[in-house]
């Protein structure tokens, strides 16, 4: 597989990370020099395979083609250069996965352009899975045709963010966990679709197995699809529930300290569980396996107020 520059300066200022690791903690050599990760699966998040053989051009330049070389090639530099402006500060690198030109015959004028070729992509973990695209304001008057044309004007629209700016934005609408993970994924099947018409049946995934090792079992899944709105609030739901519970305790008369902080502690209150919590009912309980229908308790720690009347040293008072 042949790789681009951006691909080799990301291999290269890993392996210098590396290097200047401290020794005395963990001996670089076998990391740079005796792990084989050739394979994409060890070097890249998530690989695509994208088919070429419908792609068309939206916007094409002779210019720039007899640059390139040929027709299939400009093609190609386009999707590269099309998802590298999208994905932005998502990944830190995305190359085009092509083999190595063969030998042919001097009366070959071009190399051959495979129909199917991969894109690999090397998430930033910081911003790959955002939700919102950021582009300009509504005083940039200049630029904003530029956003919209290169998203689609259906699908940007206008947003007003807490700090008061008003920006041309877009925003990505998943549901789950799982959806977020696969925001990249989403950018790169429509930036194919709306730059060079390539349907998302042209396009193939893939990503580490691992993700579905975090998935919930088929049955228990049926049942959580079931009840609707409370599965895509996710998070969203149990937060607005431990708040809740937070002023409640502190609206309590009768405690013999004052509430000076509550925090979360269970896994599920601070953002950090595998699965997403979903607020299950009386009703929804009974439909699930045995084994399934215990809600874990979610651990929260409260701090208290140190009272006037208590003397620093309790032993005084035992």
């Amino acid at each position: 597989m042949s790789l681009t520059l951006l691909q080799l300066r990301h291999d290269a200022q890993s392996t210098l990370e590396i290097l200047n690791r401290d020794i005395s903690h963990d001996d670089p050599f076998s990391a740079v020099f005796l792990e084989d990760r050739r394979h994409v699966s060890e070097r890249f998040d998530v690989v695509i395979g994208v088919d070429l053989s419908s792609s068309r051009v939206k916007k094409k330049s002779e210019i720039h083609e007899l640059d390139a070389g040929s027709s299939g090639e400009f093609v190609l530099s386009r999707i590269a250069s099309i998802l590298r402006q999208g994905l932005g500060n998502r990944t830190r690198a995305a190359p085009l996965l092509r083999r190595s030109s063969t030998a042919r015959e001097l009366s070959q004028a071009h190399p051959f352009t495979p129909s199917i070729i991969q894109i690999g992509f090397i998430l930033d973990p910081t911003n790959a899975f955002l939700l919102v695209d950021r582009g300009p304001s509504v005083e940039e008057a200049d630029k904003n045709p530029e956003f919209r044309e290169f998203w689609g004007n259906d699908k940007t629209e206008l947003r007003r963010f807490k700090d008061g700016r008003i920006l041309e934005s877009v925003v990505w609408d998943v549901k789950t966990v799982d959806e977020k993970a696969h925001i990249p994924i989403l950018i790169a099947k429509h930036l194919l679709w709306h730059h060079f018409g390539i349907e998302e049946a042209s396009v193939f995934t893939w990503q580490p197995s691992f993700d579905a090792l975090i998935r919930l079992p088929k049955a228990i899944n049926n049942v959580y699809s079931r009840l609707g709105s409370s599965v895509s609030k996710g998070f969203r739901e149990v937060t607005s529930v431990f708040d809740s519970l937070v002023k409640q305790i502190k609206q309590l008369e009768d405690l013999p300290l004052s509430v000076a902080t509550i925090s979360p502690a269970h896994s599920a209150l601070r953002h950090t569980s595998a699965f997403t919590p979903v607020a299950i009912s009386g009703s929804a309980s009974s439909a699930l396996p045995p084994w399934a229908r215990y809600t874990p308790a979610m651990d929260i720690i409260i701090e208290f107020e140190k009272s006037p009347r208590w003397p620093d040293d309790l032993s005084a008072i035992l």
